[in-house]
């Protein structure tokens, strides 16, 4: 299913994702690109990520907070497969469909933005 959380962004403020997609030359807290870079390697190329990265890693996060990292992004992204053989179909083909968190941190969808 493809929902999707519709997000306000303070007036006068860049699009954050722009950042994101250039943050090696963004001004990104280092911290922010750190984390950025495992994620790169987590998601794309493993095989690039070798000591010093490991080691970077660490100078701004402990084992504990990697683990959490990383289990955000295995959880974000579980939906991969289905999307590669076209098998996340819409909720609406049309238009985007809001959601949010209910009260015990469920998925609850809101219909079409």
């Amino acid at each position: 299913m493809s929902g999707r959380r519709a997000g306000a962004r303070p007036a006068g403020s860049d699009d954050l994702m722009i950042s994101v997609v250039d943050f090696e030359r963004s001004d990104l807290p280092e911290r922010a690109k750190v984390a950025l870079r495992l994620s790169r390697a987590y998601l794309a190329h493993p095989g690039v990520f070798g000591p010093d990265a490991r080691a970077e890693t660490l100078e701004h996060f402990s084992p504990a907070q990697v683990v959490e990292l990383l289990l955000k992004l295995t959880a974000w992204t579980v939906d991969k497969s289905l999307t590669a053989l076209d098998l996340d179909e819409p909720i609406d083909a049309d238009r985007l469909t809001g959601f949010h968190y209910d009260e015990t941190g469920a998925l609850a969808l809101d219909g079409p933005i």
